[in-house]
């Protein structure tokens, strides 16, 4: 009797420490005693799970806001690569392809003066009329006007003879025995801009001579061949008949209209130099140039 008691007590005593022993918890059981408790079905749990996953509307619109940003922010990245790129190849492009040329072998001009303009042999009958309506020039200045030319990429003046040539007028026989290249053509405002044409003579010692000999025989026909480029087409003038005046101490030759207006005129200067222009002060301020260290630049 006391020995089925003591067994009664032993098989007690294991059924409460079983009991005390508590049970492993899993996401499982939580949710199995979750809905036995809650006397609740898993489809009332998919429904709520999904609803969880559905942002409200606040929530969406914040969504898309960060979505555009991001999209806004990703745009102006490319948009900053790719001008980086086009940047980047416009200027190795730029690089790789010829430069215009530049004027390396531009001589100076004769006399100094406040203003240039070049022009490209190319254009030289379309513009050298035109340039005496050059607007920067101001009442007392001189223009200086380089007819240049491409030559193998380097920009350089012509000869007097191309100048000639290029514009078509006829020269006596002779003349560019007794002439260097160098030459200068400009323009001068003494309140009406007029043209000027420097010739320089060669070293030759019967230069002078010979030069003044060829343009007697000139005269005859320079007025028509000078007329459309110094800006007197159309004047009334004897083709033939020049006389002499005096200017600064210098022998000058005068073409004149039927009105007693000065046409076309030469002088030489120093015998070194020939200038050729339209009418007194324009000359006047040509052989003040060549005549003074300050503007005399040959």
């Amino acid at each position: 009797m006391d020995e089925k008691k003591i067994n009664n007590n032993k098989t007690e005593e294991k059924k409460k420490k079983k009991e005390k022993i508590p049970v492993l918890r899993t996401f499982k059981t939580d949710a199995s005693d979750f809905i036995r408790k809650e006397n609740i079905s898993m489809a009332d749990v998919a429904v709520a799970q999904v609803n969880k996953k559905i942002p409200s509307g606040l929530e969406k619109e914040e969504h898309h806001k960060r979505v555009l940003l991001k999209k806004i922010a990703i745009f102006f990245a490319i948009l900053v690569v790719f001008s980086g790129v086009i940047i980047t190849i416009f200027y190795f492009i730029r690089d790789k392809e010829p430069k215009t040329p530049t004027i390396v072998n531009f001589p100076k001009s004769i006399i100094l003066t406040e203003k240039e303009k070049g022009i490209d042999i190319n254009n030289l009958k379309n513009e050298i009329r035109g340039i005496l309506d050059y607007e920067e020039l101001l009442a007392g200045e001189t223009l200086s006007v380089p007819i240049v030319r491409d030559v193998n990429g380097i920009r350089e003046t012509v000869s007097i003879k191309t100048f000639f040539d290029v514009l078509e007028i006829k020269t006596p026989i002779g003349l560019f025995d007794v002439l260097d290249d160098k030459f200068m053509y400009a323009v001068f405002n003494g309140f009406q801009s007029n043209p000027a044409l420097i010739l320089k003579l060669s070293s030759n010692p019967k230069s002078y001579e010979n030069a003044f000999a060829a343009m007697l025989r000139w005269e005859k026909t320079i007025g028509k061949e000078f007329e459309k480029y110094f800006g007197f087409e159309g004047e009334d003038y004897d083709k033939n008949i020049f006389y002499d005046i005096e200017i600064s101490n210098n022998d000058v030759r005068v073409l004149s209209s039927m009105n007693d207006n000065s046409v076309i005129m030469y002088s030489f200067i120093n015998r070194e130099y020939l200038v050729i222009t339209t009418n007194e002060n324009t000359l006047k301020e040509m052989l003040r140039r060549l005549s003074s260290v300050q503007y005399l630049n040959d």
